[in-house]
Parts: structure tokens; C-alpha cells; sequence
């Protein structure tokens, strides 16, 4: 199944589209590039149209100036969503891009047909906002690229993905990437700043519960990033969401536990595609 390449307007985020069908847009946390995807791009595409996208800063992609803003994210995902001609879609969001997900569905909600929150918060609480001061701190002083990724996957990947050598293939990858481009890695640890102060500024508590769109909430049972209960206030705000804890998996369900979340994304899109309104 072959791949359309586009390109976003005015930022040049690189866009791959593949299948056909109901329209999938998936979006990764920080730091991550669209190849996190690869196993539900296997996944759904053959039911699908699936969407993904290397965000600003990401090595490889486009790195304008900071500091960045919430809002302009969730305008580059926008800008995503025009260049592949997609006027609606059901939007899946892995930890930060959950965030993004969120916005989405509050501020553009007739582009958004459903929603599936991956690892992600509402609101940050004191413990994640500690967490992001001490990988901004890291990554100040970082000496590498490699060294800025380790201080953001030590806590994000389980020890599976360490001792089994995923870990070192994504960093590998991430390199490659930013030496292809000619992007010294400075840049690339300054977005990685950026970004973490813009998610800082997501508080999705007072608008969430009028986002009437189906959603699924998926938490890791050994996520040690996010407490249980991001996850729980997330289906709880959420009018029609509904939440499920995968086990042995940590703070990247949709990677650790692919069949699992395959599964679980594939009943839940299908349901959300039969019952999708017409926007008014």
C-alpha cells in the first residue's frame, strides 16, 4: 500500500497519508516522530485513511524560532488536517499530542469526528510539572542529541524497550534524521523546550465536558510519567468517553502493547464511524 507525501502550508511539516477510508489522524507526544505510528499505520489502514506528521521540532522537520505556543501547535495540526484534504477526522493523540487531540476537539470541533487520548492529562498537576522542569533542565545542559532523547525516554520507555534495543534504534533514527537535514542538534533540544513550556499551558477542565464527540481514554497500568487518575479525570469529563488500562504497559501503551491498542482503537473507530453525524 503506497504512501502520499504533502506538505503543510506555511510551515512545511511533512505529511504521510496511506489507505482509505474514514479519516485517521494520529498525533505523537514530544519529541516523537510519525514513525512511533508504524504499528496501528499496519493496523488500520487497510479500513482506514491514516494521516500522521513530523511536528515542528522534531529532528528532520522544520524548527521555526521559539518559544512556541499551544496555540500554534494545535495550528500546525490544523494546517495537517488541510493539506490532506480532510474535512473530519477521528483524531488519536499519544501523551502530549493527546493534548493537541484536546484542543482539537474544544476550539475546532467540526474537524474532529472522535478522539482517542492516549497517556495524556487534562491539567498538569504539581508531579508532571516537575517532571518537565527537570527534562528542561537536562536537556539545557545536554551535550548531544542522543543525550537530549535519553532524558525524556528514561521515564517514557519501559525496560523492555531499553534492553531490547528500541530505545537505541529511536535515537539512532532521530540522529540520522537531523544529519540528513543538516539541523545541528541545538536546534532540536531548543524545540524539545519549547515544547514542553507550551504544554504547561493546557487546562482542558472547564471546556472538556462540552466536547460531545465519542472518546477513548487509554492508560498504561505502569505509566511512570501520569498517576492513574489523568486518566480517570479525562473520562470523567469527558461526556461520552470511555477508559481503559492496559497492563504491562507504561507511558507508551500504543508502542509497548500494539495488538492490544490495535484492537482497542479498531472497535472504537468503527463503532465512532458508523455513528458520525453530519456536521451541521
Amino acid at each position: 500500500m503506497s504512501a502520499q507525501i504533502l506538505i503543510t502550508d506555511p510551515l512545511g511539516l511533512r505529511v504521510t497519508q496511506v489507505g482509505d477510508g474514514p479519516d485517521v489522524l494520529l498525533i505523537g507526544g514530544l519529541a516523537d516522530a510519525s514513525a512511533v505510528w508504524d504499528p496501528q499505520v499496519a493496523g488500520l489502514a487497510h479500513s482506514f485513511r491514516v494521516t500522521r506528521f513530523d511536528a515542528r521540532g522534531i529532528p528532520g522537520a522544520p524548527t521555526p524560532s521559539g518559544p512556541y505556543k499551544l496555540r500554534s501547535l494545535v495550528a500546525d495540526a490544523v494546517a495537517v488536517l488541510d493539506a490532506g484534504g480532510i474535512d473530519r477526522a477521528h483524531v488519536v493523540g499519544s501523551s502530549f499530542g493527546g493534548v493537541i487531540a484536546q484542543q482539537l476537539a474544544i476550539h475546532h470541533p467540526e474537524r474532529v469526528a472522535s478522539i482517542v487520548l492516549g497517556a495524556s492529562w487534562a491539567r498538569p498537576d504539581r508531579a508532571l510539572r516537575a517532571l518537565l522542569s527537570t527534562w528542561r533542565w537536562a536537556a539545557d545542559r545536554a551535550g548531544s542529541l542522543g543525550d537530549v532523547l535519553q532524558v525524556a525516554y528514561t521515564s517514557t520507555y519501559g525496560a523492555s524497550a531499553w534492553n531490547g534495543g528500541l530505545v537505541d534504534r529511536r535515537i539512532a533514527a532521530a540522529e540520522a534524521a537531523a544529519v540528513r537535514t543538516g539541523d545541528p542538534w541545538r536546534s532540536a533540544r531548543e524545540a524539545f523546550i519549547w515544547t514542553s513550556w507550551a504544554a504547561l499551558e493546557h487546562d482542558g477542565t472547564e471546556r472538556l465536558p462540552g466536547v460531545q464527540v465519542p472518546a477513548l481514554v487509554i492508560a498504561g497500568a505502569r505509566d511512570l510519567v501520569l498517576a492513574a487518575h489523568h486518566g480517570q479525570q479525562l473520562a470523567a469529563l469527558l461526556p461520552n468517553a470511555r477508559l481503559e488500562v492496559v497492563a504491562d504497559a507504561g507511558h507508551r501503551p500504543f508502542e509497548e502493547q500494539p495488538a492490544v491498542c490495535n484492537a482497542l482503537l479498531g472497535r472504537f473507530l468503527v463503532r465512532s464511524s458508523l455513528r458520525d453525524p453530519v456536521p451541521a
